[in-house]
């Protein structure tokens, strides 16, 4: 059981509704029960660029921050049966239009180049002080990640029913800013 299932399995069962706007895309991703109406994912028009984002997103949200699982499923993506059913979906869908794993690994880079951008300017209107966590781990190969996690509390406006600023409105905010596998720097 990854961290999100049990957390997601503890809010249910204590019957708290998670509505935080930045658990959402987390939750998106997550397990669609059998009896869900497929119907209310919104249906994107088809483009090159959103069918590579689609991808990205999907294997960013399946696998639970787990850079292995996010190799794996790169991978995936050249398995011809699975090339072969996409090609089905859309008639005059080519195989070079569907995206290869290098072309995934880079759309990944790129948008995580762009969540570290967005991320440095929130840092820059941080109230009060910055925060970092790290944590270093191997899997059973004894290869080595570390990942890095900024936290801070992020201040915003609150704008009373007469337009007027009342007061601040504070938000906890936590990041995943660094994660990397290190074994090659590593001596054993």
């Amino acid at each position: 059981m990854t961290h999100l299932d049990f957390w997601v399995e503890t809010c249910n069962q204590m019957g708290i509704d998670i509505t935080a706007k930045e658990a959402l895309p987390f939750l998106e991703g997550h397990c669609l029960e059998a009896e869900e109406d497929v119907s209310k994912i919104p249906r994107l028009a088809y483009s090159k660029e959103a069918f590579l984002d689609a991808i990205c997103k999907h294997l960013y949200l399946s696998s639970s921050n787990n850079l292995l699982t996010i190799l794996q499923a790169i991978y995936c993506i050249e398995n011809v049966k699975l090339r072969a059913i996409f090609l089905m979906l859309k008639k005059d869908l080519k195989d070079k239009d569907i995206p290869r794993r290098n072309t995934i690994c880079i759309r990944i880079l790129t948008l995580w180049d762009h969540h570290l951008d967005t991320i440095h300017l929130d840092f820059q209107i941080a109230p009060g002080k910055i925060s970092f966590t790290m944590d270093l781990w191997s899997n059973t190969q004894l290869v080595s990640f570390m990942a890095v996690t900024a936290h801070w509390v992020e201040a915003t406006d609150k704008t009373s029913r007469t337009g007027n600023t009342e007061k601040l409105k504070l938000k906890y905010r936590a990041e995943l800013i660094d994660r990397s596998q290190f074994a090659e720097k590593l001596g054993y």
